[in-house]
């Protein structure tokens, strides 16, 4: 049978090895939250220099990169499109609310 002494020496190694795992868990949070802000960083960085290379390079791209590029140019042309239909039909139902016949107008 152990002694008192002996088995406080146990629960003192396991209270020692239980703080040190705590210790061990709360870095790899901490760690895993910076990583993680900075793959965030990278990826915005990432958007920003594929942004400055389509500004310098999407109407004639190295090789590698037209694919992408022209997928780009597509893309931008849609949204003008839809942003110029967008336009039209506000501008069609400014008109539409304001005509009206002056009789009705008074009547």
């Amino acid at each position: 049978m152990e002694t008192l002494l002996e088995v406080t020496e146990k629960l003192k190694n396991l209270t020692e090895t239980g703080l040190d795992r705590a210790k061990d868990y709360g870095e790899i949070a901490k760690l895993s939250v910076l990583n993680r802000a900075k793959e965030e960083t990278v990826n915005k960085l990432y958007a920003e220099l594929g942004r400055r290379y389509y500004q310098a390079h999407g109407l004639a791209p190295e090789a590698g990169y037209e694919a992408v590029c022209d997928k780009i140019t597509d893309l931008k042309a849609k949204i003008e499109s839809n942003k110029n239909r967008i336009t039209e039909l506000k501008i069609n139902a400014v008109v539409d609310d304001e005509v009206c016949e002056p009789d009705e107008a008074e009547g």
